[in-house]
């Protein structure tokens, strides 16, 4: 009787120490996806204020991924004002770039298949100009790299004055 109760106890002390080390495993992960976003936004946003965007796609969201973006956009309070105040300025456009697992970028999925990568991060960029002001909004999501069909990983938004 003693041997199954100590049998017992190191069998629970086993599971509580693998799902410990899933755990760190997991959030390893996404920390190191949280750091590549910060990074990935804070770029994008540098090329789209110089005007580099000739090697962005254009933004053509698949029904799922759509509704994952349109989702977060309207329950976010603060991405829903800098959307709609960019939507209200006028110009408006809506530019994407898509990353392998490793963070490769490429313009659209035909390029991502032609490479024979799959997809696994979303940048989304919106540009619009209001009172002389370049509003920038950026979204990092992830794309279906934990089984979901999207999550967001970071977020940016920026101005920059435009000269008359």
């Amino acid at each position: 009787m003693e041997m199954v109760i100590a049998a017992g106890f190191f069998m629970l002390c086993v599971a509580v120490c693998v799902s410990a080390f899933v755990m760190a495993d997991h959030l390893s992960r996404v920390g190191q996806d949280v750091n590549h976003g910060v990074l990935a936004a804070e770029s994008l946003v540098e090329r789209v204020k110089v005007g580099n965007t000739g090697d962005f796609g254009t933004y053509e969201p698949d029904e799922v991924f759509g509704t994952v973006f349109e989702n977060w956009k309207t329950k976010d309070p603060e991405a829903k004002a800098v959307y709609q105040y960019i939507k209200d300025g006028g110009e408006v456009r809506n530019y994407q770039i898509l990353w392998d697992k490793e963070w490769n970028s490429y313009p659209d999925t035909k390029e991502l298949e032609k490479n024979g990568k799959k997809l696994a991060y979303v940048g989304l960029i919106t540009t619009g100009v209001k009172d002389q002001m370049k509003e920038i909004a950026v979204v990092i999501f992830g794309y279906g790299t934990y089984g979901d069909q999207g999550y967001k990983i970071y977020h940016l938004f920026a101005e920059q004055y435009v000269k008359p």
